[in-house]
């Protein structure tokens, strides 16, 4: 009874982690530093950072023993993992030009930073992959894997997804975060996310450097189906690969794990929807 106590608190401590995150991206805004590459870096370590090392300790005094995922991934995977993020990377484009269809506005990757090509990958890419790969699909992933593999996959992409705080930008987080929480599941290593993470991300800042002039010299259109048929293609590559994989037994198959229950509590807690309201908030009000 004790123990089920402790994950119980365990359990709606964890569902306001992503809210503090986006709580953390609300109050830099709101401080309004200059946006440069290294204020952006900072504003994801208060984000992402803080909220995993608390998350980790409150692992620690609960005694939770689920895999952190912390290890490297076969050798054998690297052509799945890189074939799968690049599909990944082609579908955002895809996602994000379909909101602009719809009226919205094209999801930017710099978010209007400007510096050096280095900073700019250090800033866009590897930083957030490395620290919201650790948070949402090691700490956090595992924090609530007793709800079952699928729910926990599910609801990591959602926070992720929200997180980000942009509308234009929600289709395309949240198809990425699924697949990024499969890959740190399957392969049993947050590094084949952290690395598709980085690889999408890097991929989408070319995109952002390239596009008002592909839209300028009347590229754009044959940008895009190039995109729709590179997705096509390394979809194609990436199931090649992944059953492959599956034959030699190298995928982790999806457990059962607890019951909804978990998972429903955690939907149930304020966390989850402190999150979403902050999510409206920067939508619509800021």
């Amino acid at each position: 009874m004790k123990q089920l106590m402790k994950r119980d608190r365990l359990g709606l401590m964890v569902g306001f982690l992503p809210a503090l995150s986006m709580a953390a991206l609300l109050l830099w805004e709101y401080l309004k530093p200059e946006a440069t590459p290294a204020s952006a870096m900072v504003a994801e370590v208060l984000a992402f950072g803080v909220p995993m090392v608390l998350l980790l300790v409150m692992r620690s005094v609960s005694r939770q023993k689920t895999p952190l995922r912390l290890g490297p991934f076969r050798r054998q995977a690297l052509p799945f993992v890189i074939w799968a993020s690049a599909a990944v990377s082609l579908l955002s484009v895809l996602l994000n030009y379909s909101v602009v269809l719809l009226g919205g506005s094209y999801a930017s990757a710099s978010g209007g930073l400007e510096g050096s090509l280095l900073s700019m990958l250090a800033a866009v890419a590897i930083v957030p992959a490395l620290l919201e790969e650790l948070f949402f699909r090691s700490a956090f992933l595992s924090a609530v894997e007793s709800a079952g593999t699928g729910p926990a996959i599910m609801l990591s992409a959602l926070c992720f997804a929200f997180a980000h705080g942009s509308l234009q930008a929600l289709p395309s987080a949240l198809a990425a975060g699924l697949v990024y929480g499969w890959l740190a599941y399957g392969l049993d290593s947050v590094w084949a996310a952290v690395l598709a993470h980085l690889l999408n991300n890097a991929f989408s800042l070319l995109v952002s450097y390239g596009a008002s002039a592909s839209v300028e010299l009347g590229f754009w259109r044959y940008f895009l189906l190039a995109a729709l048929l590179g997705f096509c293609l390394f979809l194609a590559l990436s199931m090649g690969a992944l059953e492959r994989l599956l034959n030699k037994g190298r995928i982790k198959r999806f457990k059962s794990g607890g019951t909804l229950a978990a998972l429903l509590g955690l939907a149930a807690s304020p966390g989850p929807w402190l999150l979403v309201l902050m999510f409206l908030i920067k939508v619509f009000y800021l």
